[in-house]
């Protein structure tokens, strides 16, 4: 678990181990990368590893995280995808923690594509649309 999270949220665990961003997790031949993503919760973490990132709540095939909730934060989710979209290449697939329809997989040149959380380049605008008002559900944009 990300150091951030660890000590946003008091999480203690005898075998809890931190990790920053950037880190590398070997286990076995298998290298993972872990991506400091914060903005769905304060030390949300994504592991990258070759050809998959494994992104829990932070993004969807269908969008991001909720950012309204204790450590949530709307700037800080902007400059996660920021992050995700100059640093992970564009055929690299997406596997989030669940999903709202679409199947996991989808490559993030997918998601810069065709997702507006991806396409919104103003970190003022950005936040007004993710925060903004009478949402029915997270998937309404009107």
């Amino acid at each position: 678990m990300s150091l951030k999270e660890i000590e946003f949220y008091k999480f203690r665990c005898k075998n809890l181990n931190p990790i920053q961003h950037n880190d590398i997790i070997q286990i076995g031949k298998t290298k993972i990368t872990t991506l400091l993503t914060p903005g769905h919760t304060a030390g949300s973490t994504s592991f990258l590893l070759s050809g998959s990132l494994f992104t829990g709540d932070f993004i969807f095939i269908e969008g991001c995280g909720i950012c309204n909730t204790e450590g949530g934060c709307p700037e800080k989710m902007f400059d996660s995808i920021q992050m995700i979209k100059e640093t992970v290449a564009s055929d690299v697939c997406v596997y989030p923690g669940h999903s709202y329809g679409r199947n996991p997989g989808f490559p993030i040149g997918y998601l810069m594509e065709n997702k507006i959380y991806f396409s919104i380049c103003e970190k003022n605008l950005f936040i007004n649309f993710r925060m903004r008002r009478n949402q029915t559900n997270i998937f309404d944009f009107k």
